[in-house]
């Protein structure tokens, strides 16, 4: 006998949502099972990209505080983002929805709101991920002593050869870059390149970024060829998944044009 998980692998969304419609449609409206069925529709709708559909079965199933966020992230996803973030500040006692929050707010420009809820964040949940998001605000806001400690401690408790560690890695090395303590933070951006190589790929983004911050740092330094041939090969990354003018995209070609 085949199982459930592989039986429904076979049907397309549409498929499913029908199912699910379905099951709706025999159910006593406002009844909790029809409540659960509508979670289980908005829910689905939300994992294949349908943020309208999620949103009315979601709001068919309230109250239920477990679908707060969920609500939150279709709304969003429709350029509703005020009602979202007022949706996401219902939920801010999770973890996910402080970190919405301040997304809301660093793209709003307001640094100071951003790093005021990603440390109340770290307090909530304090893992090495969230000590990395409030070192790179403090960093952002140039305390630079207190973030380098934060970093510092989240590598601490980040699992090695880990992606995750690996971006926290980086971004001490950014910090020890811009203050030119070079001798410090090559072997960082070293390991933080070659985790991104093995976990992500050659030609992922963020280890593009990772070999151009190392030949910032090996330019520095003073070996020129070892410079190049790693802009060459962040250039190459960029310009295959990135806009044109993205700027990673406009740095890396200026670099390659320094003599």
């Amino acid at each position: 006998m085949k199982s459930l998980l592989l039986i429904f692998q076979l049907f397309q969304p549409a498929d499913l949502a029908k199912f699910h419609d379905q099951r709706i449609a025999q159910l006593t409206p406002n009844t909790p099972q029809a409540k659960e069925a509508h979670k289980d529709l908005g829910l689905f709708w939300l994992r294949n990209n349908n943020p309208a559909e999620a949103e009315f079965h979601l709001r068919q199933a309230l109250p239920d505080p477990e679908l707060t966020p969920f609500l939150a992230e279709a709304v969003a996803a429709q350029g509703r983002p005020a009602q979202a973030e007022s949706i996401f500040n219902e939920c801010r006692q999770k973890p996910r929805c402080l970190s919405r929050l301040s997304q809301f707010a660093q793209a709003r420009g307001d640094e100071e709101t951003a790093t005021k809820l990603l440390r109340e964040l770290l307090d909530l949940e304090p893992t090495g991920v969230h000590r990395n998001d409030y070192a790179q605000a403090l960093h952002n806001a140039g305390k630079i002593k207190e973030a380098e400690a934060l970093y510092r401690a989240a590598i601490r408790e980040q699992k090695a050869g880990h992606p995750e560690t690996a971006i926290t890695q980086n971004n001490l090395a950014t910090l020890l870059t811009a203050t030119e303590r070079y001798v410090e933070a090559e072997p960082l951006q070293r390991q933080a390149l070659s985790t991104m190589r093995k976990t992500l790929g050659p030609r992922h983004v963020r280890t593009a970024l990772a070999a151009s911050n190392l030949a910032d740092i090996v330019r520095a330094r003073g070996r020129e060829p070892e410079a190049r041939a790693l802009y060459q090969q962040a250039l190459t990354v960029f310009e295959e998944l990135l806009p044109p003018n993205h700027p990673w995209t406009q740095e890396a070609r200026q670099a390659l044009q320094k003599r």
